[in-house]
C-alpha cells in the first residue's frame, strides 16, 4: 500500500512540474519609480525541455504604462537558458510588463507590477 501511495505522490509531482514547458523571470534594475523614469528589466527563460520549437525566438511583450524604447539581443545563455533586457519609459502610474512564450508545450507567461510613486 505505501509503495501505491509513494507512486501516487511521485506521478503527481512530475505531472505539475510539467505544466509549463519554461520558466520566465523578470528582474527590473530598482524596486521604485516615477513616472517619466526609464526601467531596465532582464528577462530570463528557462527551457524545460531539450527540443524547443521557439528556440531563440524571442517572447512577446504586453506592457501597461511602459513604452519600450530598446532592447538588447536575445542571447543563449546555456543550452537551455536564454536572456534579454529591455528598457522601458514609465508612461503612468499602474506600470507592469508581461512576459509570454508560447508553446505546444505549455510555455509560460509572468507578470512583473511596478512599484510607481
Amino acid at each position: 500500500m505505501k509503495k501505491i501511495i509513494l507512486t501516487a505522490i511521485l506521478l503527481t509531482i512530475i505531472n505539475i512540474s510539467a505544466i509549463f514547458a519554461c520558466e520566465i523571470n523578470i528582474v527590473p534594475d530598482k524596486i521604485s519609480y516615477a513616472v517619466s523614469d526609464y526601467a531596465i528589466f532582464t528577462v530570463t527563460i528557462k527551457q524545460d525541455h531539450a527540443r524547443c520549437l521557439h528556440d531563440g525566438e524571442e517572447p512577446k511583450l504586453v506592457q501597461t504604462g511602459l513604452e519600450i524604447t530598446g532592447k538588447t539581443q536575445f542571447t543563449k545563455l546555456d543550452n537551455y537558458t536564454w536572456q534579454i533586457k529591455y528598457k522601458a519609459k514609465i508612461t503612468d502610474k499602474n506600470a507592469s510588463l508581461t512576459v509570454i512564450r508560447e508553446c505546444t508545450k505549455g510555455g509560460d507567461k509572468e507578470k512583473i507590477e511596478l512599484n510607481v510613486t
